[in-house]
């Protein structure tokens, strides 16, 4: 009896060793794609460049349209384009504020008469001050005996919303 007791005895002392030790789920490690960057390298040779950075655990590939590259992940070229547009009103028209520095009242003389035009008056914070409609602007007085001392910037519309922006100055 007592060998038959040992049987059951043993296998059951093993389970209960096995479950209580042993963990049931499995604790391996596991690996992530992540990116920590803060380095990188670049190795160009004839027309071939290969970029790398420290944490990017794959290499980027580039894809082109229309002469454009757009790279996976957060590695982009670093190309941009300055456009200079002119407005046509500060090309063919010339504007001046005066007196500047100003007191009280300032003129706003044009060389050539600009129709529809509007004139707006912003401080150094965006605050406007001042707006006003003028059907044909060649030569024109704001009274600026209100404003307060500091720099302000006109701003002239024309009928097709072509602008300029000349500085005046108050002082008292």
């Amino acid at each position: 009896m007592e060998k038959i007791y040992f049987r059951w005895k043993a296998p059951m002392y093993l389970w209960l060793f096995l479950t209580v030790c042993i963990p049931f789920t499995n604790q391996a490690q596991s690996v992530k794609r992540q990116c920590i960057s803060n380095y990188g390298s670049i190795i160009a040779s004839d027309n071939v460049t290969f970029n790398q950075t420290i944490g990017q655990p794959y290499g980027t590939s580039a894809l082109y349209n229309d002469g454009t590259s757009v790279l996976q992940g957060f590695q982009q070229p670093v190309v941009f384009t300055l456009v200079v547009v002119e407005s046509s009103l500060s090309k063919n028209i010339s504007l001046s504020v005066f007196p500047n520095p100003a007191t009280y009242t300032i003129a706003i003389k044009s060389s050539k008469v600009i129709e529809q035009s509007l004139i707006k008056a912003v401080d150094v914070n965006g605050n406007q001050v001042f707006s006003e409609a003028v059907p044909d602007l060649h030569l024109h007085h704001i009274n600026c005996g209100s404003w307060s001392n500091g720099i302000y910037l006109l701003t002239i519309y024309d009928s097709m919303q072509h602008s300029q922006t000349l500085k005046l100055i108050i002082s008292k």
